[in-house]
């Protein structure tokens, strides 16, 4: 949903597709949001904290879809990226070249986690009718 560039048309095309109901799981907050600091330390960047899951229930709202919602904790996962894995890719999120690996690292600290855990699970009713 985070990165569907017109929401509502998206969502009621899902609609008109379903049928029974559609199902809609994504993070609570946009995943890159996580990245928030390094970029302002890198860059000078201050990036914004959305969109967030509320912020696509409240344009599904306006396109006149009842959504129902819960919200939950995804657990940890139980296989953990070697460190230099994560360095380098956070580098590469921030366009940044190898030798700055190690600030990256030391920035990042001991327990860092780079995908938001809190999850919305939405859904709705389809308009195809089963029968």
């Amino acid at each position: 949903f985070y990165n569907v560039p017109d929401l509502a048309p998206f969502a009621l095309a899902l609609t008109s597709a379903a049928c029974r109901r559609v199902v809609v799981e994504l993070t609570a907050t946009h995943p890159a949001t996580t990245m928030n600091p390094l970029w302002l330390h890198f860059h000078g960047l201050e990036r914004p904290d959305g969109p967030t899951w509320e912020d696509a229930r409240a344009v599904l709202g306006e396109a006149g879809l009842r959504v129902e919602h819960e919200l939950w904790q995804r657990p940890q996962h139980h296989r953990r990226a070697e460190r230099a894995e994560v360095v380098a890719f956070l580098r590469r999120r921030l366009c940044l070249p190898a030798e700055r690996d190690p600030e990256i690292d030391e920035l990042i600290g001991d327990n860092a986690v780079w995908s938001p855990r809190e999850v919305a699970t939405m859904w709705w009713e389809g308009a195809v009718s089963a029968g």
